[in-house]
């Protein structure tokens, strides 16, 4: 999850963590999305190796 977040972050992406009644809750570009979801945007723009999208 780390690494994701970090990959949002190099890429420039729009991200928001937030805590919402004990649990974080994660917002991509706009989007609400679960833990699994973060991941899978993440793998699915590059993170496996390559540079992030800009």
């Amino acid at each position: 999850m780390s690494d994701a977040i970090r990959f949002f972050i190099a890429g420039g992406l729009q991200h928001e963590i937030d805590e919402k009644d004990g649990q974080q809750t994660y917002t991509v570009d706009g989007r609400d999305l679960t833990s699994e979801q973060v991941i899978a945007k993440a793998y699915l723009l590059g993170l496996s190796g390559r540079q992030p999208f800009n």
